[in-house]
């Protein structure tokens, strides 16, 4: 939904930066930042794109802070959005960051991630719209001097900058799309739309985990993983998961054991005439004991209505 600003009663000047010939610096006159400043802000929102350089950074208490729609440790560049998709990314990034005169150099305040669509306009509008939530919040903790503000660590960048795709990538990126699409439509024909996978890594910060280095347990055939539950035991650790099969169309309960480097599946755990998931897994007097989210329905539902 657009907003024009027409609608809102708020004062309005017009400033213009000197461009750069590469187009990717931008630098306003003394004049254009003396006006800024006496407006008194306390914040501003960039909204384009260009690196930022000169007075401009300095003129509000709070700086300029800025979306970078892609994780930047990962996707620094464009267009937003598009790489995720063409790399079969399992979620796409975007951050909030507070800008200086260094590319994706700035105090980043906010990290977050979406599930990546398979089309990349589809996985765009998600991003921009579901990021956009985060900025309010953004600039309450800002400007509230009672918050202490944690920013993230920041990294020396050596990946790479993307681009504009090229046509063959877009060649490419419509194949990819097509039969991507064409097995959705027939996984739906065959009841096989909903699926599922498990993931895991070992680190030992969570609070920053990297998405893309995760392990993914390969699906059995003709099913799906789901619902892990996981326990360590001899130091050795193990995951407990819902394994959905579409010919039987209900779950069993099935184990893994998982390492930094590889997995093994151990086998089938529990499996009834009815769908199981859910393997909450409790602990008590050196014995574990499983408990599956239909058995536990079939325990109590003499007593209470479930």
């Amino acid at each position: 939904m657009k907003h024009p600003l027409s609608k809102f009663d708020v004062k309005k000047i017009k400033v213009t930066p000197e461009i750069s010939s590469s187009n990717l610096y931008y630098q306003y006159k003394s004049e254009d930042i003396t006006n800024i400043k006496n407006l008194n802000l306390d914040l501003l929102i960039r909204g384009g794109s260009g690196i930022l350089k000169g007075e401009i950074l300095n003129v509000c208490r709070l700086g300029i802070i800025s979306f970078h729609h892609g994780d930047n440790d990962f996707y620094r560049g464009g267009p937003p959005g598009f790489w995720e998709v063409y790399n079969r990314e399992p979620s796409t990034g975007f951050v909030i960051q507070r800008l200086n005169e260094v590319l994706d150099g700035g105090d980043v305040i906010f990290k977050g991630n979406i599930p990546t669509s398979f089309l990349y306009k589809i996985n765009i509008c998600k991003l921009y719209l579901k990021s956009s939530i985060f900025l309010h919040k953004t600039i309450e903790n800002l400007s509230n001097a009672n918050t202490n503000l944690e920013f993230y660590k920041k990294k020396t960048y050596k990946s790479k900058i993307y681009k504009i795709p090229t046509a063959y990538v877009s060649i490419l990126y419509l194949f990819k799309t097509l039969i991507l699409g064409t097995k959705k439509i027939l996984n739906r024909i065959f009841g096989r739309s909903l699926k599922w996978n498990v993931a895991y890594q070992f680190v030992n910060d969570w609070k920053d985990p990297i998405l893309s280095k995760s392990i993914i347990i390969k699906n059995p055939k003709n099913s799906f993983l789901a619902d892990p539950f996981v326990i360590k035991r001899n130091n050795k650790t193990f995951i407990f998961v819902e394994d959905y099969s579409f010919n039987t169309q209900k779950g069993k309960i099935s184990a893994y054991e998982i390492n930094s480097e590889s997995y093994k599946r151990l086998g089938t755990v529990i499996e009834e005439e009815f769908h199981l998931s859910y393997p909450f897994l409790i602990e008590g007097k050196k014995k574990i004991y499983l408990w599956c989210l239909r058995l536990i329905k079939q325990k109590i539902s003499e007593y209470i209505d479930v």
